[in-house]
């Protein structure tokens, strides 16, 4: 009796073993636990600016809140103001820790410091094995597609210009390659194509550029101004120095390239800086994208578009600007870059234009983007949740299920 309830004992915990063995087995091969990293957009601000308000989640908490669901998330800061490249630089080094190196040929071209902030590394062990899910907003989405390219490829003109001075040195993101560290980018309301409201904005008899810049301008005459929102813009000169006079102050900002500069994101959210980007940038096999648009516009009875009632002030006036260009020169028709969430057309905010996609139908694909369907009265706000105080479960959703789809991908 006793030899056979062994056996019997034996076979059972066999089973139980063997059960178990195959379920850790499958868990590992078809889950990962790959950080996310939240990436800002255009007039973004750290954690620890703005009285504690959040960029991701305003009064509430996005970081903190995928965090104590099991999903292990972490913020990076870029430049709110500044060009894809100088973005993606800057989240480089926020994540790994260092002095931020924008090239020495960048630099040299677009005629602004070479160096900038030093930061002490928010996941320093960031490598092949440790890679991490980019979620970016905005042009979020664009810097981390070309940090990504600069992992995996360096670049060519920094690459040759410290061929040529190699005394000055490179930035090892400039000149190593083959390093496949990003799992996936996620994209929110990124205006992948450009926008067509920047290219409006820039007739302006006072264009958005010149508005921030001069903002940023009287913001930084004050020392403590970077300890409530950082313009992010030193390595342009934008900055007073202890002691400096304003006078000497003005002088030095206004004489500064960035007035007249391509190298901020009030070019790089262009079509022609889209296109550009286009360029420099391509899909990998090996990677996963996905993007999230929405729509806070209706059609008139004239054709043109108009903001929905809900509408976030702040973009009122884009929805109406984009809803009305006639501009002919724009691809597969003026039509259809009408329809917007008050700053990124609805048609550019699904994909880039030059890489391949699906539209998601329940299952995703690899080396592609897949492109969840179009949010309905959502503007570019939204996507934060800042202004969503009492009805956020909307906003929660939307980021668990991304936290949840990112965790589901094969390491």
């Amino acid at each position: 009796m006793n030899k056979g309830l062994n056996k019997i004992i034996c076979v059972f915990m066999f089973f139980i073993f063997t059960f178990y063995y195959c379920v850790s087995v499958k868990a590992e091969t078809t889950g990962n636990n790959y950080p996310i990293i939240l990436v800002n957009g255009m007039a973004g601000m750290e954690r620890d600016k703005m009285f504690g308000l959040k960029y991701y989640g305003g009064l509430h908490d996005i970081q903190d809140i995928l965090t104590k669901k099991g999903y292990k998330t972490l913020s990076a800061f870029a430049g709110p103001f500044d060009s894809d490249w100088d973005q993606a630089c800057e989240i480089y080094y926020y994540i790994k820790g260092g002095t931020v190196d924008y090239g020495a040929y960048h630099s040299k071209k677009y005629g602004h410091a070479r160096f900038g902030k030093t930061f002490k590394g928010i996941y320093p062990e960031w490598n092949e094995t440790n890679k991490v899910h980019f979620v970016g907003f905005s042009t979020g989405g664009t810097s981390t597609r070309l940090l990504d390219e600069f992992l995996r490829n360096g670049d060519s003109y920094e690459k040759a210009y410290y061929a040529d001075h190699p005394e000055e040195g490179i930035s090892p993101l400039f000149e190593e390659s083959n390093r496949v560290w990003v799992k996936s980018i996620t994209s929110l309301a990124t205006a992948h194509g450009g926008s067509t409201a920047f290219e409006i904005y820039q007739r302006n008899p006072i264009t958005l550029k010149e508005f921030i810049l001069n903002m940023a301008s009287m913001s930084e005459s004050v020392y403590a101004s970077p300890a409530i929102y950082d313009f992010g813009m030193q390595h342009w000169g934008l900055r007073r120095n202890p002691g400096e006079t304003i006078n000497s102050f003005v002088n030095r900002i206004f004489a500064s390239n960035v007035w007249k500069s391509e190298d901020t994101c009030f070019y790089t959210l262009t079509r022609k800086g889209a296109e550009y980007l286009d360029q420099k940038t391509s899909i990998h096999d090996d990677m996963y994208y996905f993007s999230y648009h929405g729509d806070s516009t209706y059609r008139g009875k004239n054709g043109n578009y108009y903001p929905i009632a809900s509408t976030n002030i702040l973009y009122v006036y884009g929805a109406y600007a984009i809803g009305s260009n006639n501009d002919k020169t724009l691809p597969f028709g003026y039509e259809n870059w009408k329809a917007s969430d008050g700053a990124a057309n609805v048609i550019s905010a699904q994909h880039p234009f030059n890489q391949p996609y699906r539209y998601y139908d329940g299952t995703i694909q690899e080396g592609m983007w897949n492109v969840y369907p179009t949010l309905k009265g959502w503007d570019h706000f939204d996507f934060l949740g800042i202004t969503h105080v009492n009805d956020f479960d909307p906003i929660e959703e939307l980021y668990t299920n991304i936290a949840r789809t990112v965790r589901s991908l094969p390491i």
